[in-house]
């Protein structure tokens, strides 16, 4: 998979509002480091939840965000904030929980993940170079 990195470059006194320019790495997804969760687990939804079912908790642990599906529904793509890494980092799994990869490099903050069509190439914003 090849990943495709938007630069957001921090300046000091703006927020990050814009993606300046796009860079294709060409880097490879690494396996996660190991975690002691199970991969998934079945969870009932809230009461009186009609329009929810099959319901399945992918992720424990660290902060969880912007999960978005695969084009052909076998892969999810979410930032997350986990150990050993101190800001968001791009992550994919399968939809049972299990071959979480992580895809963005581990430096820096990183957002907005999505896989392009034919989900050969991963896009993401990020705060380095």
């Amino acid at each position: 998979m090849r990943v495709l990195r938007l630069l957001a470059p921090a300046l000091a006194t703006l927020p990050l509002l814009a993606l300046a320019a796009h860079h294709a790495t060409g880097e490879e997804a690494t396996p996660a480091p190991a975690a002691a969760a199970p991969t998934s687990v079945a969870r009932e939804p809230f009461e009186g939840e009609t329009r929810i079912a099959n319901l399945r908790q992918l992720t424990f642990g660290g902060e969880n965000a912007e999960a978005y599906w695969s084009h052909d529904e076998k892969a999810i793509i979410f930032q997350s904030t986990r150990p050993p890494y101190k800001a968001d980092q791009i992550f994919t799994m399968r939809p049972d929980g299990s071959d979480l990869r992580l895809v963005s490099t581990g430096k820096g903050r990183t957002t907005c993940s999505f896989f392009l069509p034919g989900d050969q190439e991963i896009i993401y914003a990020s705060t380095h170079l």
